[in-house]
Formats: C-alpha cells, structure tokens, sequence
C-alpha cells in the first residue's frame, strides 16, 4: 500500500475532507498514513479524526502522527497549509 503523508495535517478540516475522499477508494483503503504539524494539540485532533474516519468509512490505514516533518514522507506528499509551514521545510 501506499504511503500518503499530510504536512500540516492539524488544519483539520481540510485534511478530512481530502481524507475523506482517499479513503473511499479500495485501492487505498488499507494505506499508511503519516501525519505531521508542529502544533501537538492541533495533530492529535488530526489523528483522532483520521482514526474516526477510517472506521466511518470501513478503512483500515495505518496511521502514524509526527511533529518531525522528516518522519513523514512518503510517496505521496501533501502540504495542507503552507502558511505554518517553516521556510526551511524540504519535502523530499
């Protein structure tokens, strides 16, 4: 299975909706998800939503939450708010 790393999760909101979406599709269903914010308060939000989420939706990803940006890459990068993001922040 893939893994799909949210920077900037604790914008919660928009990473539900975006979540929301990804795990609908069978395919991956079963991904692992790596969370990462620098706000601890804001990404436990984020993982307890992402774990609501899952079960709402039959999924069953593998969900890991980080405040080190290095922990969690992944194939697939998705900065949700740049904004908070450090200037510094390489992805790859």
């Amino acid at each position: 299975m893939p893994k799909i790393a949210f920077i900037g999760a604790g914008s919660v909101v928009f990473a539900k909706n975006l979540l929301g979406d990804i795990l609908l599709f069978d395919e991956l269903k079963e991904s692992d998800i790596a969370l990462m914010d620098i706000d601890a308060e804001r990404l436990r939000a984020a993982e307890r939503m992402t774990r609501k989420l899952a079960e709402a939706t039959g999924s069953s990803p593998r969900v890991a939450a980080t405040l080190d940006r290095r922990e969690a890459h992944g194939e697939f990068i998705l900065p949700l708010d740049r904004e908070r993001m450090p200037e510094d922040a390489a992805l790859a």
